[in-house]
C-alpha cells in the first residue's frame, strides 16, 4: 500500500486495526439457519473449503519438484539459480560499504559501469567459446573464471585488510571480472535448457 500513498498505508492500516478490534464488525451478514447452530456448520464446512484447496496445491507443487529434478537439465537451471544468490554485485549493501570503506560515489559509479562493460564483453566471449569448446565445456569454464576471480578479489580482501581502500578494491576488482563468468555461465545454461 505505501507504493500507493504513505497516507494511502496508514488509513489501510487504521481500518484493518479496528476491524480486527471491534468483534461486531467481523460478524457474518448471512442470517443463521436457526434448525443449525453456526458451531455445527462453520467450522467442518471452513475446513474442508480450505483443506482440499491446500491439499490440491501440495500434490501440484511436490509433482512439479519432482518432475523438475527429474529433467535432463535440472543441473544447468538450478546452478544458473544459484549463481545469483550471493551479496557481490553492485547493489544496496556492497555500495553501503564501499562508502564506509573510502570509496566516494564517482568511483562507484565508475566502478558498476566497468562492472557492465564487463557483463556486456560477456556476451561475446560465451558465444565464441561456446564455438571453440562447446556448451557444456565453455559453461564449466566461465563458472570456473567466476570463482577464480571471487577467490582472487577475497585474498587481496584478506591480506590488506588494515587497509580499507586497497581490500574494498579487492573485493571490487575481482567482482568487476567474475561478471564475465557468470553472466557467459548464465548463457551458456540458458542455451543448455532450451536444446
Amino acid at each position: 500500500m505505501d507504493v500507493i500513498s504513505t497516507d494511502t498505508a496508514i488509513l489501510v492500516n487504521f481500518g484493518m486495526n479496528v476491524y480486527y478490534m471491534v468483534p461486531a464488525l467481523r460478524e457474518s451478514k448471512q442470517p443463521v439457519d436457526p434448525n443449525h447452530s453456526r458451531d455445527d456448520i462453520e467450522p467442518h464446512g471452513l475446513k474442508a473449503r480450505i483443506w482440499k484447496p491446500c491439499q490440491a496445491i501440495a500434490r501440484k507443487s511436490a509433482q512439479d519438484l519432482i518432475a523438475y529434478v527429474g529433467h535432463p537439465v535440472f543441473l544447468p537451471s538450478f546452478a544458473g539459480a544459484l549463481l545469483y544468490l550471493t551479496v557481490l554485485s553492485f547493489s544496496g549493501q556492497m555500495v553501503t560499504w564501499l562508502l564506509s570503506a573510502g570509496y566516494d560515489s564517482a568511483l562507484i559509479a565508475a566502478t558498476r559501469a566497468i562492472s557492465v562493460a564487463c557483463e556486456f564483453l560477456a556476451t561475446w566471449i560465451a558465444p565464441w567459446l561456446m564455438g571453440r569448446i562447446g556448451t557444456t565445456r565453455a559453461g564449466l569454464w566461465l563458472a570456473c573464471w567466476q570463482i577464480a576471480c571471487l577467490v582472487a578479489g577475497m585474498t587481496v580482501f584478506w591480506e590488506f585488510f588494515d587497509f580499507p581502500l586497497i581490500s574494498a578494491s579487492g573485493i571490487v576488482g575481482g567482482t568487476i571480472l567474475s561478471r564475465i563468468g557468470l553472466r557467459g555461465f548464465d548463457l551458456c545454461a540458458q542455451i543448455i535448457v532450451q536444446e
